[in-house]
């Protein structure tokens, strides 16, 4: 019998995927320590988003950060998305979005208009990709009003949007990329939230009474707006595809966040969407000519009682250890915050009770959150980032606040999490209206980094300044026949009996595109025993011995591994 290539990958693949069970997690630091050191970096924009009153539902939404080399120079950059206020039924336009370059220092400087972007309008996500795969990451700015998009052409970005046909207009949110068709070129999906009209809002263009307050009025009261899906046509342009790809079968659902991995391991991309109030979105890919949305069959779309909750951000993670794509939801205060483990192909079970992280979240109200593993010990942390939508939440519940602190929690390598405690470091755990974060290894140093974007506050950047004897490496990946960052690659490396699972991408969280190499904690180990990674395109690349401390190219076309820099301070 004749198998196919990319059969035969996935035979192999499966192979590899049931061997995987949880495993004891290597030694870490005794806990974590992040910093907040964004003013001594030169992150003094202030971000905005509506009035200090927050009457109107696009007010709560906040604003969102991407994480980038732009130059190609080795260091991230930092992209933020920015708002405005709104006076007499008008938008009043406000700073505007603003891009941070890194130095060699360390530090960022504003280098906005020089960069070629300019926008002041009514900014919310941000989603990074080489769309046009030339080896530069490219921009995409989720709006209220017309969408936006950048392309970088040498370091230097040129506004797109038109051209490319991506300038919808509309409240779109958290928006991805990603190679649903594996075609080699990146697609676009952007989830949208309400049908909003300042000359029709709901109640009469009166704020609701919660509690005897006066508060925005929820999603219910509008018409929910559907999510889109551009696929790439090549030469710059996309089409929108939703219709013809089956996202109109279902109605909208006030879509937030948004994540991308392939739970039913088909070797193709699926859609998980948190919706606000409604069920979740599970669209699963058929065949990369579709999707069929399947949350509810898959048991990961409403609450434990059956109920729609209030979802914004979403991680993707394997939280125990069995190479399974696990899902965490943010939820809305006075709901528990959801996890739902993957018992085998595109099934789930609510596990959120008893995972450690029920009384903080019931009471916080979550909104972008990652899993990472952020003390280098090869399993999953999670973050949440947390804020309420109301300035008098006190008013709705004494037990309620709008300024919230973030909240870290260690994995035991089994998906049991336990809470950092509060002296995690000066000013991480200030007591802010969180909204939008993204990750990666910032400072370049091994470990992950966080960046937050607060309500009419500036940035907050959460050094990792933990100490420990855990080792790192990063994986960069340069696709060939995929798609050029390799996104949607699975990678599954081993240290010891230990495995750790990773997928390449941008996307998840809320708002936010965090950086695209891939992070591997290695606890005591000094090297990275083997790794295995499985292409977009269906090709496998097996390396051996890989040393810590440093970050490696890996080629597409012939699956070698180059060390291109050494991470500092590690090793």
């Amino acid at each position: 019998m004749l198998i196919s290539g990319r059969l035969l990958a996935a035979l192999v693949l499966c192979g590899l995927l049931a061997a995987c069970s949880p495993q004891e997690p290597a030694k870490g630091p005794e806990e974590v320590r992040f910093v907040d050191v964004a003013m001594a970096r030169g992150l003094n924009r202030n971000l905005v988003s509506g009035g200090p009153e927050k009457l109107v539902i696009v007010e709560n939404i906040g604003t969102g950060v991407g994480v980038l080399d732009a130059d190609g120079d080795g260091k991230l950059d930092l992209f933020f998305a920015n708002a405005g206020t709104l006076a007499d039924g008008r938008v009043v336009q406000g700073p505007g979005v603003a891009f941070f370059r890194q130095s060699s220092a360390g530090t960022f400087r504003d280098l906005t208009s020089q960069m070629g972007i300019e926008f002041n309008g009514w900014g919310t996500g941000v989603a990074v990709g080489d769309y046009d795969n030339d080896g530069d990451p490219d921009l995409f700015l989720s709006c209220w009003g017309p969408d936006r998009l950048w392309e970088n052409r040498e370091g230097r970005f040129f506004e797109v949007s038109s051209e490319a046909g991506v300038d919808h207009p509309g409240l779109s949110t958290s928006a991805v990329f990603l190679d649903y068709d594996l075609d080699g070129r990146l697609d676009l999906y952007v989830a949208c939230y309400v049908e909003l009209d300042l000359g029709d809002l709901p109640n009469s263009g009166e704020p609701c009474i919660e509690g005897g307050a006066r508060v925005a009025c929820g999603p219910d009261f509008y018409e929910p707006a559907s999510d889109r899906l551009y696929h790439n046509e090549g030469g710059g342009h996309f089409r929108l595809v939703s219709g013809e790809a089956g996202l109109e079968a279902a109605s909208g659902g006030y879509g937030l966040g948004v994540a991308v991995d392939d739970f039913n391991r088909d070797g193709r991309p699926d859609i998980y969407v948190a919706n606000d109030t409604t069920e979740n979105f599970l669209w699963m890919n058929t065949a990369g000519k579709g999707f069929v949305e399947e949350a509810l069959s898959a048991g990961a779309s409403l609450g434990p009682e059956g109920q729609g909750q209030a979802g914004m951000g979403v991680a993707i993670g394997d939280v125990d250890g069995d190479c399974r794509a696990d899902i965490f939801v943010t939820n809305y205060s006075q709901e528990q915050n959801a996890l739902y483990r993957c018992v085998g192909g595109a099934e789930f079970r609510d596990a959120s009770a008893g995972s450690g992280f029920g009384r903080e979240s019931f009471m916080s109200l979550g909104w972008s959150t990652f899993f990472a593993d952020l003390d280098n010990d090869s399993d999953d942390d999670l973050f949440i980032a947390n804020g309420h939508v109301h300035p008098d939440a006190a008013d709705l519940n004494s037990a309620l606040s709008y300024l919230q602190p973030c909240l870290f929690y260690l994995n035991d390598g089994q998906g049991n999490f336990r809470l950092v405690p509060s002296s995690v470091g000066p000013g991480a755990m200030e007591a802010r209206a969180h909204r939008g974060a993204a990750q990666g290894d910032i400072d370049g140093d091994g470990d992950i980094d966080i960046v937050v974007t607060v309500q009419d506050g500036r940035p907050v950047f959460l050094e990792n300044q933990s100490r420990g004897d855990a080792h790192s490496l990063l994986v960069e990946l340069v696709g060939t026949q995929s798609n050029r960052e390799g996104i949607g690659a699975m990678l599954v490396g081993k240290v010891g009996e230990r495995k750790i699972l990773r997928r390449v991408g941008r996307g998840g969280g809320y708002l936010s595109a965090r950086d695209v190499r891939a992070h591997f904690g290695l606890g005591e180990s000094t090297r990275l025993d083997y790794l295995e990674v499985s292409w977009p395109s269906g090709k496998r690349s097996i390396l051996k011995n890989l040393a810590a401390g440093k970050i490696y190219r890996i080629r597409e076309s012939d699956g070698a591994a180059e060390a291109v820099a050494n991470l500092a301070g590690r090793d």
